[in-house]
């Protein structure tokens, strides 16, 4: 799973500490994917990520929804949410829309 999400081999064996936002992101995603979790809550799980990565994350999200994982998240970036969400809720200024 850390090869899946490009983390580098060198750090494998460090402290997260000292990974960049992108690096402790990545691997908080293979963290949880691995444990194939029955819900998952997002809080922008594409935020410091390259392109790439994001469809490595996008990818492993749709799987992990086809085998029944609940997925609650928060996102900013609505092309990402595009395949994934089942149902968007839109809050403005503190409402739901």
């Amino acid at each position: 799973m850390l090869d899946y999400f490009r983390l580098p081999r060198d750090l494998w064996d460090l402290y997260p500490n000292t990974f960049s936002g992108g690096e402790r992101l990545r691997l908080n995603l293979a963290h949880t994917m691995v444990k194939k979790p029955r819900l998952m809550l997002l809080d922008e799980p594409t935020a410091s990520l390259d392109p790439k990565t994001k469809i490595l994350v996008k990818d492993m999200l749709i799987k992990l929804k086809k085998k029944g994982t609940s997925m609650i998240g928060i996102f900013h970036d609505l092309e990402f949410m595009d395949g994934v969400c089942d149902q968007v809720f839109n809050i403005t200024k503190g409402e739901m829309q």
